[in-house]
C-alpha cells in the first residue's frame, strides 16, 4: 500500500511539475501555481482578514463578504501564516500531501470492506497511476483538496472514527457545500441504525456551514441560497440582470463556456453588428426573442451609472422583469428541450471529458497514439463508475455503499438538470468514490429481477 502510495503521489508530482514549466515558458512568467479566475475570490479574504480583520475579496458589493465559503481560505490562511511569502508552495505540498494519503485512504477502504487483496491492489494501482486523479493538485482551486477530504470523510463514517468524522465533514462542507448529499445521506444512514454516536458527530459537523450561512443572511439581510453570487448591491456583473438572463439561457444552454463568453462579450459590444454576431450563437428558435434582451443589457451594463443611482436600479429591476417574462413565455413553448434535451445534453457534456486537465495533455501531447487511448480509458473509466453506482443499487451489496451510490447520482442530476451550465472539474470530487463503485461490482451476482421487473 505504502509503495503504490509513493509511487502514485512521487509520479503525480512529475507530471504536475512538467506542465507548470510549460506553461512558465509559454507564459514567460514565474507561476508557483496554475492561477485561475477564482483566485481573487479565494485568496484575497484570508489576506484581507490578516491587515484589517474583515473575511471579504476586493471587489465591490455585498457578495464580497461570502462569494466563496470560507474553506479553501482557512487552508490557504494556514500555509500563509506558516510560510508567509510561500505560501503558494505550502499549499501545492498540503494539495499533494493531501493525494498521497488519498492512496491510502482508498486502499483501506477497499481492505475494510473485505475485497480481495488482488482486486485491491489492482484498483488502488489505478487511482495512483492515472493523471485524472490528481490533476488539479497544482491550481489553486477547490478541487485540488476536495476529493481528499471526501475520501477521508467516507473512511471515517465507514470505520467509525469520531474525531476524523467530524473534521473531515467539516472541513469538506466549507470547501465544497454542494456535497453535502453525501454526509446528509450519512446521516440518515445513522438515524435509521440509531448510531447515537455517529448521529451526534454529523449534526454537530453541520453547524460551522451553518454558522456561515446566518452570517451570510446576517450581512444580506435575505437567504442568499447555496450560490450567493447576485445581488443588487454589487458593482461587477453578478447582478440581478445577470441572474435573470442566466436562468433564461439554462433552457437551452448546457456550456457554461459558451453563456459566459456571449455575456461577458454582450457587455463590451460597442455596436449592434457585435450582438448580432454573438446572437447567432444562440439556437435559431430563441434569436429573435433573445437578440432584444441582448442588446437592452448592454445598454445597461455600459452605463456609467451602473449599479449606483436609483434611476439604474429601476431600469434594471424593469429589465428583469421583461426577461423573466420572456423566460415563461420560451418555457411554456419549450418544456421538452428546458427538462428533457437540456438536461440530458448537460449530463452528456460533463460525461465525455476525460478529466485529462493539465495543458500538457490537452496541447503538447495531444494526437499522440498513448494520450488518446488514455483519453479513452479515462472517459470509459468514469462512465463505469456511474453505471456501477445503477448497478449497486440492485445489488446484494452493503446499505452503506447503495448511500454514496445513490449520492453519486443525485449529485450528477443535481449538475445535470439545475446547475446545467457546468465546467468539467465539478465532477473532480467524484472521481475517487466511482473508481470504488467500479471495484465493487459483483457482476455475477447482479439480481435479474430488475430486468424482469422492468
Amino acid at each position: 500500500m505504502l509503495l503504490i502510495a509513493l509511487i502514485g503521489a512521487v509520479l503525480a508530482f512529475i507530471w504536475q511539475e512538467i506542465n507548470l514549466h510549460t506553461l512558465v515558458s509559454i507564459q514567460s512568467e514565474n507561476l508557483q501555481t496554475i492561477p485561475t479566475a477564482d483566485d481573487a475570490s479565494y485568496l484575497a479574504p484570508p489576506l484581507n482578514f490578516l491587515e484589517n480583520g474583515e473575511w471579504a475579496d476586493n471587489s465591490e458589493g455585498i457578495s464580497r463578504y461570502f462569494q466563496r465559503p470560507p474553506g479553501y481560505g482557512f487552508i490557504y490562511l494556514l500555509s500563509y501564516l506558516t510560510l508567509g511569502e510561500n505560501a503558494f508552495m505550502g499549499l501545492k505540498f498540503i494539495q499533494w500531501l493531501s493525494y498521497l494519503l488519498s492512496i491510502i485512504l482508498f486502499y483501506k477502504i477497499l481492505e475494510h470492506f473485505q475485497i480481495s487483496t488482488k482486486k485491491t491492489i489492482v484498483f488502488t494501482s489505478i487511482f495512483a497511476l492515472l493523471p485524472i486523479y490528481s490533476g488539479f493538485m497544482y491550481y489553486t482551486l477547490t478541487e485540488g483538496i476536495s476529493p481528499f477530504l471526501l475520501l477521508e470523510s467516507m473512511y471515517a463514517f465507514f470505520k467509525k472514527k469520531s474525531t476524523l468524522l467530524l473534521v473531515s465533514t467539516i472541513l469538506l462542507l466549507l470547501v465544497r457545500p454542494q456535497l453535502i448529499i453525501f454526509p446528509l445521506l450519512c446521516l440518515v444512514f445513522s438515524i435509521v441504525q440509531k448510531e447515537k454516536r455517529q448521529i451526534t458527530i454529523l449534526l454537530i459537523a453541520f453547524l460551522p456551514l451553518i454558522i456561515w450561512n446566518i452570517r451570510t443572511t446576517f450581512i444580506a439581510k435575505e437567504w442568499m441560497g447555496i450560490h450567493p453570487i447576485y445581488s443588487d448591491k454589487n458593482i461587477s456583473l453578478f447582478r440581478p440582470g445577470h441572474e435573470a438572463l442566466t436562468k433564461l439561457f439554462k433552457i437551452w444552454e448546457y456550456d457554461g463556456e459558451r453563456f459566459h463568453t456571449i455575456i461577458g462579450s454582450t457587455c463590451s459590444a460597442q455596436n449592434q453588428d457585435e450582438i448580432e454576431l454573438l446572437n447567432t450563437h444562440i439556437p435559431k428558435q430563441f434569436q429573435t426573442d433573445v437578440f432584444p434582451l441582448l442588446l437592452q443589457f448592454n445598454q445597461l451594463y455600459q452605463r456609467e451609472d451602473y449599479g449606483k443611482s436609483e434611476d439604474f436600479l429601476q431600469t434594471e429591476r424593469e429589465f428583469v422583469q421583461t426577461v423573466n417574462h420572456t423566460y415563461s413565455k420560451l418555457l411554456r413553448k419549450n418544456l421538452t428541450t428546458n427538462y428533457i434535451v437540456t438536461p440530458f445534453l448537460s449530463a452528456k457534456y460533463l460525461l465525455t471529458k476525460s478529466q485529462l486537465n493539465l495543458y500538457i495533455f490537452q496541447k503538447t501531447f495531444r494526437g499522440s497514439w498513448w494520450m488518446e487511448i488514455l483519453r479513452i480509458c479515462c472517459v470509459a473509466l468514469i462512465n463505469l463508475g456511474f453505471i456501477a453506482c445503477l448497478f449497486i443499487l440492485f445489488q446484494p451489496i452493503k446499505i452503506e455503499w447503495k448511500l454514496i451510490a445513490l449520492a453519486c447520482l443525485i449529485y450528477l442530476f443535481y449538475l445535470s438538470f439545475f446547475q446545467r451550465m457546468n465546467e468539467e472539474r465539478y465532477l473532480v470530487p467524484l472521481l475517487p468514490i466511482l473508481l470504488l463503485m467500479v471495484s465493487m461490482i459483483r457482476v455475477k451476482s447482479v439480481r435479474f429481477t430488475f430486468i424482469k421487473n422492468l
